[in-house]
């Protein structure tokens, strides 16, 4: 199997969704400097389903979210030790006993997003 790039296909989910929803466009009229368009974008993102997975449903069915972070192991675990998140607590053991692919997946994703959409936002510069 191979492994899930969680930055390749985040970048591509935030590329998508910065055009489909006008964003650049909006960016411009209201004259945003690139760090207010990053700060905007991460506030946006950080609980969409569709990029971080960190709202209420999720980004994938448990068995996808399986899936993406079976190779993804080490990175949930820097996240866990980098934000100091106990890997079960009290807070955060209802939603991994539930759905714990699920959970994991989000964490890494809400991890990576800023430095995602510095990536969507410099690729999009040049396209």
């Amino acid at each position: 199997m191979k492994t899930y790039d969680y930055k390749k296909e985040m970048v591509k989910d935030i590329k998508d969704w910065i055009l489909m929803n006008g964003i650049l466009q909006q960016a411009k009229q209201e004259e945003w400097s690139d760090e207010e368009c990053r700060d905007w974008l991460y506030d946006e993102l950080w609980d969409k389903d569709c990029i971080t997975g960190n709202g209420t449903y999720g980004y994938a069915p448990e068995d996808k979210s399986e899936e993406y972070v079976c190779g993804n192991l080490k990175l949930f675990f820097e996240v866990a030790i980098e934000w100091d998140i106990p890997v079960i607590s009290k807070e955060n053991a209802p939603r991994l006993f539930e759905k714990p692919a699920q959970y994991m997946d989000a964490t890494i994703r809400c991890y990576l997003l800023g430095e995602c959409i510095d990536i969507a936002l410099e690729e999009l510069k040049h396209e």
